[in-house]
């Protein structure tokens, strides 16, 4: 099962309990961007997942019965089960639902200059003056989060991000993080201060005249990251009447999916 993510994350820097981990270093250098994918999030399956993976109990009797050539009595893909709990009385793994990603890629980058603002200044005197231009104002990250899903999964962990912005001029926290739950569309934003915040001084002469800009690249980076949910565990199974010896049966429950109508 296969679900695609694309982050939108929309720049302004100045000449400017999670499983799953996304790193974003968006800069206006190329050789500074980066993203990074770690972490997987595995839970016991859920019966939204049951339905996803085609394993209902009917699937299920029939992949064993294809795999054994006879039919059980009953299958059961976690706990509790009659007979004392099966999957603790033998230890075995209950059926889980594991989400990886698979892949990240920036798709595309696009940097476009800007005047964040400007200010002028006019000796007028008759004698040289130093002035000081404060060129400093908070703007806003956007970052925007979109989801196509071939199926449904109920994951329940956050997926955090962390974004670092590496641009020339800005000022103050240029690294923030935020979570957000899997296949959550979102629009979240993050202001970070741009220019300078000690100011800047300029020295004019009698009748001299300046103005000073603060010029800022609008950045938008996308990028796509894929993920790729799969099973792990045990298909614990019943035959009333005993087969080959034994009323109870492990299977893995990667086979029951290849042997019979499961998943197809």
């Amino acid at each position: 099962m296969v679900a695609a993510s694309s982050v939108v994350l929309l720049l302004l820097p100045v000449l400017t309990l999670a499983n799953i981990e996304v790193d974003i270093t968006a800069s206006d250098e190329a050789s500074q961007q980066n993203l990074l994918i770690s972490g997987a999030n595995e839970a016991i399956i859920s019966d939204l997942e049951v339905q996803t993976f085609q394993l209902t109990e009917e699937n299920l009797k029939k992949s064993v019965e294809n795999y054994f050539g006879h039919k059980p009595d009953d299958v059961y893909l976690k706990s509790p089960t009659p007979w004392g709990d099966l999957y603790v009385t033998y230890k075995w793994k209950q059926v889980n639902r594991l989400l990886k990603p698979l892949g990240a890629k920036i798709l595309s980058v696009e940097f476009k200059p800007f005047l964040v603002l400007s200010q002028s200044f006019n000796n007028t005197s008759s004698k040289p003056s130093l002035f000081k231009a404060h060129l400093s104002q908070n703007v806003e990250n956007t970052i925007s989060s979109s989801w196509e899903k071939y199926s449904e999964i109920s994951a329940s962990q956050d997926i955090k991000y962390d974004f670092d912005i590496k641009a020339m001029g800005v000022s103050g926290k240029a690294t923030f993080s935020l979570y957000s739950k899997w296949g959550e569309r979102f629009l979240k934003f993050q202001t970070v201060t741009v220019g300078s915040q000690s100011g800047l001084d300029i020295s004019l002469q009698p009748g001299q005249s300046a103005i000073a800009e603060l010029i800022a690249t609008r950045g938008v980076m996308k990028i796509q990251i894929n993920y790729a949910a799969s099973l792990t565990g045990i298909v614990a199974v019943n035959f009333a009447d005993l087969y080959k010896g034994h009323h109870f049966w492990s299977l893995d429950v990667n086979k029951m999916l290849t042997a019979g109508v499961c998943n197809k």
